[in-house]
């Protein structure tokens, strides 16, 4: 009788006659996976896949990972591919080589399965969502069901819901409403717009009637005009969202619409207060809400070579592109406290409100490239020479 680790060498030698590399990942995987678990023969199987020179780096990882039974960060790496919107077929196969790991199941992140019935009902493969789904409620009930909106979405079309559920479901079919109104774009179309950025630069500057002046103001996230009225001016147009703010119970007077850059179909697992600052501004603000397309943050993307850029960055490229598109005027005299404008990035770490507390600068430079951002915006706005705004 011929040993399992025999085996494997068989498979693996067979697999060599048959191809050069490793892209027949499941021709392996059917045999190796149909070998009892002896003599740590995962383990070994792992170990032999990953040294035949595989020129995929990220499943190279992935196994090195689960030779290490490090499934922590099997579960942070595929978590950043989704959020950052990496090729579905690829992700989809990586899903499918772990799906294939014995008592994967109770290993890893229940979260790592919502991620994989989202893809799936995002790329329209109902049937492996609806069948991923049923596992999941199976092994883990309705936990952080409501978290993922595209599973939600799913859940309840398969009558598994609760409140949390419904309503993640609800904000989806708003979301998806809403972008077919084209309501910013048509609302900013032929008005002179000014984008007011939460940095420290125009302290002191005394532009608040100027800002004023404009038929449209956006500002975003937790601005805070108390006090900074002749310097930031006093009218809101527009508020941009990045998801993740607390206002603590904070007012603020918004005149015409509330606008979410947060990556709502690929945002990290939404935490509850999110949902709960969602359905409030879709169902309770009585002001429209607008949302950032999927495709086009992935054009942003691709022109900027930055993921994810800052919520200022992510407008004011937006609005230039609108602009653009209807052939009006739009330069950097039309935006406000953006550290780009004077290309100094050691003050913009403080924001104007709040009498200057520091934001987290680490966490922010983690996020954002900051650097590349200002490089891109100041070439965009023809500002590659010093100057002093």
């Amino acid at each position: 009788m011929v040993g399992p680790i025999k085996s494997l060498r068989n498979i693996i030698k067979e697999h060599l006659l048959f191809s050069n590399n490793i892209s027949n990942i499941n021709f392996i995987f059917d045999k190796v996976f149909s070998i009892k678990d002896e003599c740590n023969t995962i383990n070994q199987t792992l170990y032999e896949l990953f040294i035949l020179n595989n020129n995929d780096n990220t499943l190279n990882n992935f196994i090195s990972f689960l030779i290490n039974n490090d499934y922590n960060s099997i579960f942070r790496v595929i978590h950043s591919l989704w959020f950052k919107h990496y090729d579905n077929k690829l992700l989809i196969r990586y899903f499918e080589f772990f799906e294939r790991i014995p008592n994967i199941w109770y290993k890893i992140n229940n979260r790592f399965w919502l991620i994989y019935i989202a893809v799936l009902y995002e790329n329209n493969y109902l049937d492996k969502a609806k069948n991923i789904l049923i596992n999941y409620f199976d092994k883990f009930q309705y936990l952080d069901i409501h978290r993922v909106l595209f599973v939600s979405k799913l859940a309840v079309e398969m009558y598994i819901s609760n409140d949390d559920i419904i309503k993640s479901s609800l904000i989806l079919d708003a979301i998806n409403d809403s972008r077919g109104k084209n309501e910013f774009e048509d609302f900013i179309k032929g008005k002179r717009v000014a984008i007011v950025g939460n940095g420290p630069q125009e302290i002191g500057k005394g532009r608040g009637k100027e800002i004023d002046s404009y038929d449209i103001i956006v500002r975003f996230n937790n601005f805070n005009l108390d006090g900074f009225e002749e310097d930031y001016g006093s009218k809101t147009d527009v508020w941009c969202k990045n998801g993740n703010i607390h206002l603590n119970g904070e007012k603020r007077i918004v005149n015409n619409m509330i606008f979410w850059l947060a990556d709502v179909e690929h945002y990290i697992l939404f935490e509850d207060h999110v949902l709960n600052n969602l359905y409030e501004d879709i169902f309770y603000s009585n002001l429209p809400v607008s949302f950032l397309t999927t495709k086009i943050r992935v054009s942003h993307k691709k022109e900027i070579d930055v993921h994810y850029l800052t919520s200022g960055g992510l407008m004011i490229n937006y609005i230039y592109q609108i602009k653009k598109k209807y052939n009006e005027l739009f330069t950097y005299n039309d935006i406000y406290g953006f550290s780009f404008l004077n290309n100094d990035f050691d003050i913009s770490i403080y924001h104007f409100y709040k009498d200057n507390l520091l934001v987290n600068a680490d966490s922010f430079k983690n996020w954002h490239n900051i650097d590349l951002e200002i490089k891109f915006f100041r070439k965009l706005f023809a500002l590659d020479k010093d100057i002093k705004i």
